[in-house]
């Protein structure tokens, strides 16, 4: 039976933070199959977790990241940011955890929590994250089909990023942002024209 919060997921106040995955520890709590999909889903944005529980399924094998064999205490958690706790008897853990106000999801009850995962995706020229509001699996499918619109402009969005290194000391570096990233300059990028029309409007800095 499904738990009645009295509470759209809509209306919770919540948002996005980014975070720089190499400045971060992270801690999975759970050696089972919830915990190793979280594992793999943190490895696929770049995050590499420590994953903590008493026992592991063989899953865990196929994965390079560090498996500790203990149980959780508020020494070994306060060495962690963000923790994801992937048990389902967890109101010690959380108990610890908000003692320690640390950053940390409940797999089994997303309200218990006080942050979330969204579904994210990683390229070249961005990086997508979205949630369709307490339903990952439609989160899920929201993204794959935004995606199929945003992979258009992925070359076009890393290029961009080198325009911007060569322009960010110039006076006039708003003036140029605005104008590469808009719909008309986008056209002469697809006819490999860009370069061209920066030149004309802005002098030869971009070889």
């Amino acid at each position: 039976m499904f738990k009645d919060s009295g509470e759209d997921i809509y209306d919770l106040n919540s948002g996005f933070l980014g975070i720089y995955v190499d400045r971060i520890r992270v801690l999975i709590v759970g050696g089972g199959r919830v915990g190793y999909l979280k594992a793999k889903g943190l490895l696929n944005q770049g995050i590499i977790p420590d994953v903590m529980s008493r026992d592991f399924i063989d899953d865990f094998n196929r994965l390079n990241i560090n498996l500790i064999k203990d149980e959780a205490t508020i020494d070994l958690l306060s060495k962690y940011h963000f923790i994801v706790v992937a048990v389902k008897e967890y109101k010690d853990l959380k108990n610890m955890l908000d003692k320690l106000n640390k950053l940390y999801i409940i797999c089994s009850d997303k309200e218990e929590g006080n942050s979330f995962m969204p579904a994210i995706s990683k390229n070249k020229g961005f990086t997508m994250a979205i949630t369709s509001n307490g339903s990952p699996k439609g989160a899920v499918f929201l993204r794959d089909k935004l995606l199929k619109i945003a992979f258009r402009y992925e070359d076009f969005l890393y290029d961009m990023r080198k325009i911007r290194e060569e322009v960010k000391k110039r006076e006039d570096k708003e003036k140029i942002l605005d104008f590469i990233y808009s719909d008309d300059f986008y056209f002469f990028y697809l006819k490999k024209k860009h370069k061209l029309v920066l030149n004309m409007f802005f002098g030869g800095f971009y070889d």
